[in-house]
């Protein structure tokens, strides 16, 4: 019999713990170190129990039974088998056949709410998270883009740096020491504006990482999708903001680009690999919006709306007239969530009906589970807020982390620290942001006030469904 661990799988063990991510239900399994000990010899590439059994053996002191260990062994691997983490078969050929890989035929993220039962193991991410560890390192490969989004929160004038080779390998090679990472995002700017794209998203494969790009879209060929393609699983987020060319493409500010993204988009989907569309609602597309999900149902796509935009890194706010003029549009937008989305509506409506939000509440996970790492190595708590944490020239990244007072700040932030919100009515709706926050107002802690407004219009519209 063969196994293999199937593409959507990410073992790590941390703090004397197994977690199996599941980069396609984004969940973890635990388990123990012996757990970990058969595990860790598994790849995305069939094995013959014999070879894997006796890789397993040589680690256990004093020897045990060898007959009752080949028996333990394949016992285990078909509990994970019925667990979805690997695939069997009784030849090479058909353990690669046998694994349920991604694939929109039998995929559909609109069909149901109902969430994938999980064995006693297993927890939601979001329940595993309230501690800080790292997971997830961004990491912004290049300033340089090709668009020139009206939204955007990189100052145009800055879009002229990007990171070395040898800076971006050695990163990926401090996560692998971590040892705690699992996931690797990559983006810009436009990630592939960079000449070593594709050999960095081979490197980041082949070190084990669930890796997703955050990209336009226009300039993937045939390659990076072979690229992506093979071995373990990766995800493409991609930006679009209207099925008109004369809407998106005035975002984009690049002629023609929606005909260069749709045909990627479908390349990749062609390809099975799981596309996410990302949108923002602006003053240029909030019509569009119903558009766009439905696009996404039809094509069986994830879609990420945003229904707001963060101000420029240099705290320069001149980007946000590209917000609507008025909040009232988002209760179109709203109802369109709500009739794509039941899910949407359900959580809304159940938090507004909890008690509300204690001053000691935490704003967001920032700072808890991910960093992000600019082109000059400089590390930020997330994307779109320059807040700096250290100097990857200067420090390792996981003392960054573990260390910088800056992080620590951040984590121990809570409502209580933003005055206004913590005596509002909807507060248990409303996500602020410390990003937006922060570069709204030159780096003080206070929500803009059309945020605010959005969020009411958000709460009276769930309230008249």
């Amino acid at each position: 019999m063969y196994f293999k661990l199937n593409s959507h799988i990410f073992p790590r063990f941390i703090e004397g713990t197994l977690q199996v991510f599941d980069f396609l239900e984004e969940s973890f399994t635990f388990g123990d170190l012996n757990s970990f000990v058969f595990l860790k010899h598994l790849s995305y590439v069939p094995q013959h129990i014999d070879d894997l059994t006796s890789k397993i053996y040589a680690e256990f002191s004093p020897a045990p039974d060898m007959e009752e260990f080949k028996k333990d062994a394949f016992d285990f691997f078909t509990e994970l088998y019925s667990l979805g983490i690997v695939s069997k078969g009784i030849t090479l050929e058909e353990c690669d056949k046998n694994e349920v890989r991604f694939n929109y035929s039998n995929h559909d993220i609109f069909s149901s709410s109902v969430k994938k039962e999980h064995n006693s193991l297993s927890e939601k991410m979001e329940d595993i998270i309230s501690k800080p560890l790292l997971r997830r390192v961004v990491l912004e490969i290049t300033k340089f883009c090709n668009e020139r989004c009206v939204q955007c929160y990189i100052p145009h004038e800055n879009k002229n740096i990007r990171i070395s080779c040898d800076d971006f390998f050695n990163i990926i090679d401090q996560c692998t020491s971590i040892g705690s990472v699992t996931q690797i995002n990559i983006t810009g700017g436009e990630c592939m504006t960079h000449p070593d794209f594709k050999d960095f998203i081979r490197y980041v494969k082949e070190k084990g990482f669930a890796l997703s790009l955050l990209t336009n879209g226009t300039l993937i060929d045939d390659e990076i999708i072979d690229i992506l393609s093979k071995g373990a699983l990766s995800k493409v987020q991609v930006s679009l903001f209207s099925l008109d060319p004369k809407v998106h493409d005035s975002i984009t500010q690049l002629p023609g680009s929606l005909e260069k993204t749709l045909a990627n988009i479908q390349k990749l989907r062609k390809a099975n690999i799981p596309v996410a569309i990302a949108t923002q609602v602006l003053d240029l597309n909030h019509k569009s919006i119903p558009d766009l999900f439905e696009y996404a149902k039809q094509n069986k796509f994830e879609i990420r709306c945003s229904d707001t935009i963060i101000a420029k890194e240099d705290l320069n706010s001149d980007n946000l007239q590209s917000q609507p003029k008025s909040a009232e549009c988002f209760a179109d937008v709203c109802r369109t969530r709500i009739k794509y989305s039941p899910e949407y509506y359900r959580i809304n409506m159940d938090l507004l009906r909890l008690p509300p939000k204690g001053l000691e509440s935490r704003l967001c996970n920032a700072g808890f589970n991910a960093i992000k790492i600019s082109p000059d190595l400089k590390a930020h708590i997330c994307t779109g807020w320059n807040l700096e944490l250290g100097d990857l020239r200067k420090t390792k990244l996981i003392d960054i982390w573990e260390n910088s007072p800056e992080i620590k700040r951040i984590r121990n932030i809570s409502l209580a620290d933003f005055p206004k919100c913590s005596k509002c009515d909807i507060r248990n709706i409303c996500t602020i942001c410390m990003a937006q926050a922060y570069n709204a107002n030159n780096g003080k802690f206070e929500m803009p006030e059309f945020i605010c407004e959005i969020n009411k219009v958000i709460k009276r519209t769930c309230e008249e469904e």
